[in-house]
């Protein structure tokens, strides 16, 4: 109990570090192409951490705030390679429902 607590500390402390990623960066697309994959790996429940509350919630917001600013990107600001990642990501997450809005936007890109 006392190491999924940690994780869940350790987690969460990520999360803000990712969130002040996605708030503050001017490169977007590349930023997020980076960021999601472990996080969508946390939130599929690949690396064996069970994640509850709080550590989910603020993962959860991480993926919101770059689906904004994704949304606001050129179509140009995108390499084949960071959408496929992008999407990848977002599909894993189990998250896509709630973020139809940006892959229809990524399949014009």
């Amino acid at each position: 109990a006392e190491q999924g607590a940690l994780d869940e500390a350790l987690l969460r402390h990520l999360a803000g570090i990712g969130l002040e990623i996605a708030l503050r960066t001017d490169t977007p697309v590349s930023d997020a192409a980076a960021v999601l994959p472990p996080f969508a790996r946390v939130l599929a429940g690949d690396t064996g951490v069970q994640l509850v509350g709080p550590g989910r919630y603020w993962i959860a917001q991480i993926f919101l705030q770059f689906s904004l600013r994704l949304q606001e990107e050129e179509a140009d600001a995108f390499a084949v390679l960071e959408v496929s990642l992008i999407v990848n990501s977002l599909t894993k997450s189990g998250l896509q429902a709630d973020h139809k809005p940006l892959l229809q936007y990524l399949s014009s890109v």
